[in-house]
């Protein structure tokens, strides 16, 4: 049986990302995007904002398709003990339950300080850590991958997300197994 997943979003970055996910983990699944707004600021700070990002993502997102599995994807930057890192919130909404949402988390990357203090200093409204990192090293840091130049070639943003999203996948894979059992 193929699900249907609708994503908070039109990146493709995050499209084939839950598409990955869903391979890696053997979901067969249609997986969609449509357009909503995140009601953050280009670089959400903390794990409040950064998590407000994804679920605004994952309800919009709902109220244009309310019989699919719903999921909010939103990265931010977190500060946590030794330092700031990028991690993203994701947002999981069941086929018809607006009310309730599931929550996961990629791995963190790390992200030097004097990085954040810049995108800080110019507005989270105007600049993200990718772009910060883009134009201090053009031809080796892509704007909407700074993971790869982050983790040296090891992990591109995809790869963290789609990562991330296996205990989300897990968890469809499951609902909708007991689901068909049920009916």
């Amino acid at each position: 049986m193929t699900v249907s997943i609708v994503v908070g979003t039109l990146s493709e970055l995050k499209l084939t990302a839950v598409r990955q996910a869903c391979a890696e983990r053997g979901l067969v699944a249609k997986v969609t995007g449509v357009a909503v707004e995140s009601n953050v600021p280009q670089q959400p700070v903390g794990y409040i904002m950064t998590g407000q990002g994804a679920l605004h993502r994952a309800q919009q997102a709902q109220r244009q398709r309310p019989n699919s599995f719903v999921v909010g994807i939103e990265n931010g930057i977190i500060e946590q003990v030794g330092g700031w890192a990028d991690l993203a919130v994701i947002r999981l909404i069941l086929p018809g339950q607006s009310s309730s949402t599931h929550i996961f988390f990629t791995d963190p990357v790390d992200i030097p300080a004097d990085v954040v203090e810049e995108v800080l200093r110019r507005g989270i409204d105007q600049v993200t850590i990718g772009q910060v990192l883009a134009k201090r090293h053009p031809n080796k840091c892509s704007p909407v991958d700074p993971h790869s130049f982050l983790t040296r070639g090891q992990h591109s943003r995809q790869e963290v997300l789609a990562r991330g999203l296996w205990p989300l996948v897990d968890y469809i894979t499951h609902w909708s197994d007991l689901s068909n059992k049920a009916k």
